[in-house]
């Protein structure tokens, strides 16, 4: 597979641990579709650093805290039918 190079709206694959297990002690999460939020080079040959949030099927607890993905791209992006957060 060829390296992809981060950017914001790429979505890959990533074993996500969200905050709320990481505190009880959760190291290895479940493989789930990932959206790039932010990336940014960090200078020449230093790499990027992404900030990275979760696609779930889960809604948000309150509304603003995530957004819903319109079924339409979630069919694009491969992913299924479901309702779906970042």
């Amino acid at each position: 597979m060829a390296d992809l190079k981060p950017e914001t709206g790429l979505v890959f694959r990533y074993d996500f641990v969200f905050e709320s297990d990481h505190a009880q002690g959760v190291e290895s999460g479940k493989d789930r579709p990932c959206a790039v939020l932010l990336a940014q080079e960090q200078g020449e040959g230093g790499g990027h650093r992404i900030l990275a949030a979760p696609i779930t099927h889960t809604p948000p607890n309150q509304p603003g805290d995530g957004i819903e993905i319109p079924y339409k791209l979630g069919r694009h992006l491969g992913l299924d039918d479901d309702r779906m957060w970042v």
